[in-house]
């Protein structure tokens, strides 16, 4: 049955066309940093036996249309295999590991290069290692990033520029990071709600000539921009990711 209103329900047989023909539906995009856009629909496909499920190479997206109880799931099936497996990441502004710690943790990168300037949040970065059993994959690079990072070229497959208000100082080092084979890069950014869409093709217009610059011979495409919190009335926190192939 289906509730139509607070005065109407209503009853159909039982079957599976009915079921399509009456249930509610939704549709979720899901934007994917590393698994494989082929495998993680065909994982959903045979799980969920659904055949709503559009795959986007471009965007490394996939697109479902199902029951809001199917893309649940369909959600915590894509989260178990969207890993970082074997990935090299740079945190160019580790903190105490915010990002750093879930990247090793939860998404199964090989090694972290955290980037740091602190001394207070280099110890708890160290304990939480420690504690974490996770001092083998990780190296912490003790004071300016801008310094550290010119030893990091050419070594990462992902790199986190996680500052506020701005990352922009180290978006060059960070893009020198990067190996030959490409990357990504998570822009981190406080912008004005009004000017988003304007900062994103600015960002991508500024790295696409930092690219050419360096002859470097990569695309660059925005893969997802997420609006993560408001950091102030009519501004936002938000983190544009951008892939990089040659």
């Amino acid at each position: 049955y289906k509730v139509i209103d607070e005065f109407t329900i209503l009853i159909a047989e039982d079957t599976r066309q009915k079921r399509q023909e009456l249930e509610d539906q939704v549709i979720r995009t899901f934007y994917l940093s590393s698994a494989d856009t082929k495998q993680v629909q065909t994982a959903v496909r045979s799980l969920l036996e659904t055949r709503r499920i559009y795959e986007n190479p471009d965007l490394n997206a996939i697109t479902i249309k199902d029951t809001p109880e199917k893309i649940k799931i369909a959600e915590r099936i894509i989260r178990a295999n969207d890993k970082a497996k074997g990935e090299v990441v740079v945190d160019a502004y580790a903190g105490v590991g915010y990002y750093t710690f879930p990247m090793l943790v939860h998404a199964g990168a090989a090694h972290v290069h955290a980037c740091e300037i602190n001394p207070a949040s280099i110890a708890g970065l160290r304990a939480g290692a420690a504690a974490n059993d996770l001092l083998e994959r990780l190296t912490v690079h003790e004071g300016d990033n801008q310094v550290a990072l010119l030893g990091l070229k050419g070594l990462a497959d992902r790199c986190h520029l996680g500052l506020l208000p701005s990352s922009e100082p180290v978006w060059e080092a960070c893009l020198l990071a990067l190996k030959p084979s490409g990357g990504v890069l998570h822009v981190h950014m406080n912008v004005e709600e009004e000017r988003i869409e304007a900062w994103t093709a600015a960002t991508i217009e500024t790295f696409e000539s930092l690219v050419a610059n360096h002859g470097l011979g990569f695309s660059v495409q925005a893969t997802h921009l997420e609006r993560v919190k408001w950091f102030a009335p009519r501004v936002r926190h938000v983190v544009l990711d951008l892939r990089f192939r040659p």
